[in-house]
């Protein structure tokens, strides 16, 4: 178990104050612009940064005054750093030497490490032969090999390739939960986030402004920080409200709870993932609420869908869309999509924290 419990740290520009916890096997991801405080986040945990005020506990035990080689982190970076001059199984047992380790014991535990990570047949190359993805199993096989109890990633799959990057989060994720150990990534990569964490903690400015499991995060935000990243649908300015729908620049809307119009303030926007919403056929009839009308910017067929980029007519809003390879859609074309009301949710002005307060708007 890993605790951050009000973790304060400041330079001349920018501030860092928030809180998270990590489970055994949990796997946590930092995710934000660059600039939100994500690396700063790992490196005072890590050690090489000292807290100006809160706790750092791991199993239990307080860790925020300990150097970084008593702490029990080990940490990967985007670089694989490993030794140039040492073999792959030097590189692995560098760990355990250093602990004191028995030769016999280090062989056992290398050849076990590598064995499940697909380096078997390496232990004998040098760094420099090695693929990108191949080193970064050694780097994770190699900090593995020093037993600690909590894992960071600063960008470690950053610089492979897409097939690479997918089979070590695969790695990343076994090895991990076996062991039951805690692991927090840094990434700019939604898609990163989405495949790798349990649970996603959005990062702006120094804070978290949202943490949860990938799905919620994506398909139902509550924060406008976070609906941006992923772009998972658009959002349309709100005007205000009137005899319970939602007014907006692109047309009326009805929540599941028509109660809740009128709870909307500058800045607040109306959103729904794009995944909850379907294209209209052309005869449909014309419909005066949850429907959008979009262009279509960009087409491209990825074979069993066609990725779109769509743009909100009279607005300059764009969002992404798939739809189904049968679904013929070209740049230029006009669609109308009919939105689920359920999906529907009202996203106020970010101010950091969970759940910003919005205050309430003017109706026309």
């Amino acid at each position: 178990m890993f605790e951050a419990r009000d973790i304060a740290y400041r330079l001349p520009d920018f501030g860092l104050s928030l809180s998270l916890d990590l489970g055994p096997g949990e796997t946590g991801v930092l995710l934000g612009a660059s600039g939100a405080g994500k690396t700063t986040l790992l490196r005072l945990i890590a050690g090489f940064l000292r807290p100006e005020g809160g706790s750092l506990s791991l199993g239990g035990r307080r860790i925020e005054g300990l150097p970084p080689e008593k702490r029990g982190v080990g940490i990967v970076f985007q670089g694989d750093a490993l030794f140039p001059t040492m073999s792959v199984r030097a590189n692995i047992a560098y760990g355990p030497r250093l602990a004191g380790r028995g030769r016999g014991e280090r062989k056992k535990l290398v050849e076990e490490l590598a064995g499940s990570m697909g380096l078997g047949g390496l232990l004998e190359r040098m760094p420099r032969d090695l693929s990108g993805g191949e080193r970064q199993r050694v780097a994770l096989a190699r900090t593995l090999a020093a037993s600690p109890s909590l894992l960071l990633f600063d960008e470690a799959l950053g610089s492979l390739d897409p097939d690479s990057r997918a089979a070590l989060a695969r790695v990343i994720r076994l090895k991990t939960k076996d062991a039951g150990l805690p692991s927090l990534h840094v990434t700019h990569d939604a898609a990163e986030a989405l495949a790798l964490a349990d649970t996603v903690f959005m990062m702006d400015r120094g804070r978290i402004v949202e943490a949860g499991e990938p799905r919620r995060l994506y398909e139902s935000p509550q924060s406008l920080v976070t609906a941006r990243y992923f772009g998972a649908g658009p959002l349309l300015p709100l005007r205000g409200s009137e005899g319970g729908d939602w007014l907006t620049e692109a047309g009326r809307f009805s929540m599941r709870d028509g109660g809740e119009a009128g709870r909307c303030g500058s800045g607040s926007c109306l959103f729904f993932p794009s995944s909850r919403a379907g294209i209209l056929p052309e005869s449909a009839p014309a419909m005066t609420r949850n429907s959008l009308a979009v262009e279509v910017v960009e087409s491209v067929y990825r074979g069993s869908w066609t990725g779109i980029l769509a743009r909100v007519v009279g607005l300059q809003v764009e969002f992404r869309l798939e739809l189904d390879s049968g679904v013929r859609a070209e740049a230029g074309d006009r669609l109308r999509l009919g939105i689920d009301p359920e999906s529907l949710r009202v996203l106020g002005p970010d101010r950091g924290g969970f759940s910003p307060p919005v205050p309430r708007c003017r109706t026309p």
